[in-house]
């Protein structure tokens, strides 16, 4: 099923696919090949094996017998045991909150920091200071830098308004790095003005780099939660928007909610009075040079100094860009020699206007973000869209759409679980092949809910958060799992078959002693390999490994127990040996 997830999911575990096929495939490759073979050459050199049990596995078997006998004597109240025990265990499911990736801990942090539209750089730099010299002062944050504003050729479209703040913490291991985020996250309460408040007229939003980057791949934007609202009239489109982003900010869990697109920022608007132009004599190139010159300079000419060429930009001096009243006095003569001033021929005022407009598809669209935090993605989407489905009345041809984790983890965990079926479904076909029995079957399949309620107890100590990494290992879990129960039925049949030994509990509890040891085996040294991955659960590069190990080692712990203490009880009541050809 990992071979066919979609998106970033895909990305992420399709390698982790791969190697177990390539693992399991080398390693059947080696038991049916080379195995054998060293086991006739070196082993037939030996006269005398000893294939006696070690005193540890015969006193291990003596407890297991007696504690099998005792509860074989109670197999109905076995049955119902075990059915209120994975019961519990998938009730206990609809508690957990999901989540799309855990949080990443890369010992570097992103800080957005956007103010209201027309927010100069100086008043940007004034506010970056205060929250840097904050920052730095935490102890294991090791350097942070600001940068305002946008380079004339880059490629990011970013005004004033916008800042990022870049913060170096190391490698701190994973528990520091939490808080140490956490009083990062603080200091915007405590800078000095704003006490117990955030900034007023400014947002902010702190990530990881890659946690940026997964979140760009999934919708576009730097957030995990976002709704664009398309159409085609873009007042429409932000009035609607605006109800969207009161309506998530009021929603429990819900931070950093903001409209991507600034709904309008102060512009000095100019407009040519072509009557007037004309009884001064004036052509309209004339005036278009000189409001050219005042806000952006004309290029006239070059200074050649030896490889370097410098360009000459005749401008205007002073702040007469700034000042409306310098504007409209400024003194002007055409090249008649007709003189004037600039709001003889202009309608000089302050307006707003746009300074970005996203499309799509052929559509202006305008987007509001959001991160969650604390809430279950998906819970936290339904609550959204019950919301402005009851409360707005959307303009005739606008519409939204939901993007972020909780859709890319919708489509890789539906995707997840129908991939799991259809291979679920072969798995099935191949046993009852092998095993040609229904009952026999059936109760080899039990083992899954045996599993299942192992990772269920897994997640509840880990925190109670499901994630796309979760449900991978449970997928792996049920593969790993299932042989045990495998090995312990086909050893029954050879027994029945084979060693024509009367199907009873005798033989169930004597075929189930004699393959003790397998797998005990089995489940020690599959929990021994994943221990370092639950053991730095959490830490930097496993946070998405360390709960999938934890769930994998939770479930065969308890298929484990299950299979040895339930499984022999269950078979020698309901299990069909001697019917079997």
């Amino acid at each position: 099923p990992l071979l066919f997830l979609p998106g970033i999911a895909g990305r992420l575990f399709e390698p982790l696919g791969l190697a177990y096929i390539y693992a399991l495939g080398a390693s059947l490759l080696v038991a049916l090949t080379i195995t054998p073979a060293l086991c006739a050459i070196l082993l037939s050199k030996e006269k005398s094996l000893d294939t006696k049990d070690s005193p540890i596995v015969l006193r291990l078997k003596q407890k297991y017998l007696l504690l099998i006998h005792k509860i074989q004597r109670f197999p109905s109240a076995t049955s119902l045991f075990v059915i209120f025990f994975v019961s519990l265990g998938l009730a206990i499911i609809p508690l957990f909150k999901m989540e799309f990736i855990p949080e990443l801990r890369e010992g570097h942090y992103t800080m957005h920091m956007a103010g209201i539209p027309g927010t100069s750089h100086v008043e940007m730099n004034r506010v970056g200071k205060l929250i840097t010299e904050k920052i730095n002062s935490i102890e294991n944050v090791k350097s942070v830098v600001q940068w305002v504003g946008r380079a004339e050729n880059g490629a990011d479209t970013f005004g004033m308004n916008y800042s990022e703040i870049q913060i170096e913490v190391g490698p701190l291991s994973g528990k520091d790095q939490e808080d140490t985020l956490e009083e990062i996250k603080a200091t915007l309460t405590t800078l000095p003005g704003f006490e117990g408040v955030s900034v007023p007229g400014f947002t902010f939003g702190i990530h990881t780099f890659l946690t940026e980057r997964i979140e760009e791949t999934a919708s576009g934007y730097a957030a995990e939660f976002v709704i664009e609202v398309i159409g085609l009239d873009l007042e429409n489109i932000n009035s609607d928007a605006k109800k969207i982003t009161e309506i998530i900010s009021s929603i429990p869990g819900a931070k950093a909610v903001q409209m991507i697109t600034p709904t309008g920022i102060p512009q000095i608007k100019i407009d040519i009075l072509w009557d007037r132009m004309a009884a001064f004599g004036i052509a309209p190139d004339e005036i278009n040079r000189v409001i050219t010159a005042i806000f952006r300079g004309i290029h006239v000419g070059e200074l050649v100094i030896e490889e370097n060429k410098i360009p000459v930009v005749l401008t205007f001096a002073g702040n007469i860009k700034n000042s409306i009243n310098e504007l409209k006095q400024l003194p002007l003569r055409s090249l008649n020699g007709q003189a004037f001033k600039l709001s003889d021929v202009t309608n000089i005022y302050f307006d707003t206007g746009k300074s970005k407009i996203l499309r799509s598809g052929g559509k202006r669209i305008q987007a509001i973000t959001a991160n969650i935090e604390g809430r279950d993605i998906f819970d936290f989407e339904k609550e959204v869209r019950a919301s402005i489905d009851k409360e707005i009345t959307f303009f005739p041809g606008n519409y939204y759409t939901v993007l972020g984790s909780a859709t890319e983890s919708g489509q890789s965990t539906s995707a997840l679980i129908r991939n799991s079926i259809i291979a679920f479904f072969f798995v099935t076909l191949i046993l009852r092949v092998a095993l040609k029995s229904n009952v026999n079957l059936l109760i080899v399949l039990a083992n899954l809910p045996f599993c299942l309620v192992g990772g269920v107890i897994a997640i509840v100590f880990t925190g109670g958060w499901l994630s796309i990494g979760s449900l991978v290992g449970f997928v792996t879990l049920f593969g790993i799992t299932i042989r045990n129960s495998i090995m312990l039925t086909s050893h029954y049949q050879q027994l029945v078959k084979n060693e024509n030994l009367p199907w009873n509990f005798a033989t169930a509890a004597l075929g189930a002693s004699q393959r003790l040891p397998s797998i005990l085996m089995t489940a020690i040294v599959t929990a021994l390999g994943l221990l370092p991955l639950i053991l730095g659960s959490g830490e930097p590069g496993r946070e998405i490994e360390g709960p999938m190990a934890s769930i994998i080692v939770g479930g065969l712990f308890s298929s484990t127990i299950l299979n040895l203490l339930i499984l022999p009880t269950l078979l020698a009541k309901y299990g069909k040996f001697n019917t079997i050809e």
